[in-house]
């Protein structure tokens, strides 16, 4: 027989097909494509993360310009209004002064001419006096009332001022708070009705006061001529006691005027 040659029936494993070769190609392409997509959002994501930061950053910044100028605002009108309420405040003051001083000359000058028409009855002018005494002791007990509820005002404007101050601070916390959180906002309406009911009730309480001690003193006035005339009738043979003389027609005295005369 003949020899077989063993490299004719030789079997190589490691031949591939030509569909192996193929499949592989289109792995690696699409491993490839799959490779750019991946690398193209590695890059965009930055970009758009940093385009949202910096539409953020200026939202925020103008947020902010709006908030500290409506801070600065509010701050304005809180002046102003402190100031509105002192000028009136000291008005009403002043006015109430010139008042009661008007009104206590009226009563000095009622008791002189009490003093100088009863210089001929001691017992009856003592007793005139004990009164008169008296009912001043109760304007000065009134005006002492009247001069404590003016410090209790005082006092009241003065905490007014403590709270537009802790008002100022805290407008300046906020402020300060608006750089790191811009969600915090003022409610401007709050605060203008509080600040309007504050400046109503000491209005009103400068007024009770005023209308008060004027009430007082008319008063006082009613009850010194009851005096007077209950003195005329127990003495009928004593002076009268000189009233207001009419003034002449070329010199008309303005209303509240006293004019005081010797008593001859």
């Amino acid at each position: 027989m003949a020899e077989k040659d063993p490299s004719k029936f030789r079997i190589r494993i490691d031949d591939e097909s030509p569909d192996t070769g193929f499949e592989e190609e289109i792995r690696d392409r699409r491993i490839e494509k799959l490779s750019w997509r991946i690398t193209l959002v590695s890059i965009l994501i930055p970009c758009l993360i940093a385009v949202i930061l910096f539409v953020a950053y200026l939202d925020i910044k103008k947020r902010v310009g709006s908030m500290h100028s409506a801070g600065e605002t509010v701050s304005q009108d809180l002046g102003s209004r402190l100031s509105l309420v002192s000028e009136k405040q000291a008005k009403l003051e002043d006015m109430l002064a010139k008042r009661v001083e008007v009104e206590l000359k009226e009563v000095t000058t009622a008791i002189r001419y009490i003093r100088s028409a009863r210089k001929a009855d001691n017992k009856t002018l003592k007793g005139a006096m004990a009164g008169i005494e008296k009912e001043l002791g109760a304007v000065r007990k009134d005006l002492k009332n009247a001069a404590s509820r003016v410090k209790a005002l005082d006092k009241n404007l003065a905490d007014f001022g403590k709270e537009v101050d802790k008002a100022k601070n805290d407008l300046d916390k906020i402020q300060a708070d608006i750089s790191l959180l811009s969600s915090a906002k003022i409610d401007r309406k709050a605060l203008d009705n509080a600040l309007n009911s504050k400046q109503k009730i000491y209005e009103q309480n400068l007024k009770q006061v005023a209308g008060d001690l004027a009430n007082k003193v008319e008063s006082i006035m009613k009850r010194i001529k009851k005096i007077e005339m209950s003195k005329l009738s127990v003495a009928p043979t004593s002076k009268p006691i000189p009233l207001k003389k009419p003034a002449e027609e070329t010199a008309t005295p303005q209303p509240g005027t006293i004019i005081e005369e010797d008593i001859k």
